[in-house]
């Protein structure tokens, strides 16, 4: 398949020239409809997406561009559907691309690389806009296969009323590590007036939980250039055994508690069972003030040294290698991914998705009372990120919840798990760097 792709690149290169080169270089915008062709175009869109959610941009971009048609398609089982329509050629001219998509999409020669150089020099993209930690979701192998679209990341959400009571004042920056303990065991010490079961929880077992406490402890995932995992690292094993100890002393439930389901963390901070929680941005809206709850967003804990890490998912926008419209598709994902794109985007969404342009900081959590502190979601992508872009990323990911398991159900060692799964880890990243 991918030598047929291929093939089919290189025919539409020497037709139509590069995705940017054989456009005008000027940005289409949904107000003047300026560079369009007239020709009738149709470009198919497929997404995991609901269409509500994007269908007021499709609207706004149609109605400038009477000769466009956008037919957009949600996808359930989204990578089977891709691959599926990859193998016989009929795939979409626009395709959405979450974590770990990037990367596999790219390998198997579907995606089309972006002219990065040429969108730096459109002075109205305004590519220097776009926070530059979103730019990384959508390369690989040092090329560029989509544009940031929306995302979201996490940050802590703390009970107000709980935690004046005790009189915790929590820090601008939010709590260190020690501070954070300490916090937790006050919150337990008085659990009985409070009326709580646990201080907090952790959102899940895996390695999205375990990035965090990672780079909060000074290490990387990785080495610079890839080639070897940083999970046996001695400050690894710290920020592990850490979580355990929250675990231990009880002001986490038992992780099989986790795992059944039944200890949502929204659901806790609105009942008043937990004091805060770790909330992702998309479910914050769920949080409901009541007599028992008065929530207030703040930072994430970080390292006793102030070493900050969150985990942040950005989706992207890529287009086609096989499609027959490249310079009709460009255009309309760089009106998308434009500030007036993304703005409908957000001032129409029901569910709250991170700005990727700086821009629009405002906008991304202006469904949210501003007594709230919600700005620290967006304040934080200054150190929010995500694992490096190889191909391997969602079997790593696999490994990891598979060998922590070790950890949390079996109470085996940290050091020996962690080192196990350092090992296997550096299998997948050998084969990826071949």
């Amino acid at each position: 398949m991918k030598k047929k792709v291929i093939a089919i690149l290189m025919l539409t290169s020497l037709v139509c020239g590069s995705v940017m080169g054989c456009g005008s270089g000027k940005e289409e915008t949904a107000s003047n409809g300026e560079g369009a062709s007239e020709e009738p175009v149709v470009l198919k869109w497929q997404s995991w997406d609901p269409a509500s959610k994007y269908q007021p941009i499709i609207d706004t971009y149609q109605e400038a561009n009477p000769n466009v048609t956008i037919e957009y398609e949600q996808v359930s089982d989204y990578e089977t559907k891709i691959n599926t329509e990859a193998s016989g050629d009929a795939l979409p001219d626009i395709l959405s691309c979450k974590v770990g998509n990037t990367q596999m999409f790219a390998e198997e020669g579907i995606l089309d690389e972006i002219d990065l150089e040429a969108l730096k020099s459109d002075s109205d993209y305004n590519l220097d806009d776009f926070w530059e930690t979103t730019l990384d979701y959508a390369s690989y192998q040092g090329k560029t296969y989509g544009i940031p679209v929306d995302g979201g990341n996490y940050a802590w959400i703390y009970n107000k009323k709980m935690f004046d009571q005790l009189g915790i004042e929590v820090p601008e920056d939010g709590f260190t590590w020690d501070e954070f303990d300490a916090v937790c065991q006050q919150l337990m010490d008085n659990k009985e007036t409070l009326g709580i079961k646990h201080a907090t929880l952790i959102n899940d077992y895996g390695i999205k939980t375990i990035l965090p406490y990672m780079w909060q402890n000074g290490v990387e995932y990785t080495n610079e250039d890839e080639t070897k995992c940083n999970l046996a690292d001695p400050k690894t094993v710290e920020a592990v055994e850490y979580i355990k100890s929250l675990v231990d002393a009880g002001y986490i439930p038992p992780i099989e508690k986790l795992d059944e389901g039944s200890f949502p963390i929204v659901g806790m901070l609105n009942s008043g069972e937990i004091a805060m929680g770790r909330v992702a941005l998309w479910e914050a809206l769920k949080l409901e003030d009541s007599e028992t709850l008065d929530y207030q967003v703040m930072h994430a804990p970080y390292g006793n040294d102030g070493t900050k890490g969150e985990v942040l998912y950005i989706n992207t926008l890529g287009i086609a290698s096989t499609s027959k419209n490249k310079e009709a598709a460009m255009e309309f994902v760089k009106y998308v991914t434009s500030e007036e794109g993304l703005r409908i985007l957000l001032e129409n969404t029901s569910d709250p998705q991170i700005a990727v342009r700086k821009s629009l900081k405002e906008v991304s959590i202006s469904q949210f009372d501003e007594s709230k502190n919600a700005g620290i979601f967006v304040d934080a992508l200054e150190y929010c990120k995500w694992m490096p872009n190889v191909l391997s990323v969602n079997d790593q990911m696999n490994a990891a919840s598979r060998e922590l398991d070790r950890i949390w159900y079996e109470g085996e060692d940290v050091e020996t798990v962690m080192t196990d799964l350092a090992a296997e880890v550096d299998e997948m990243l050998e084969k990826d760097n071949k």
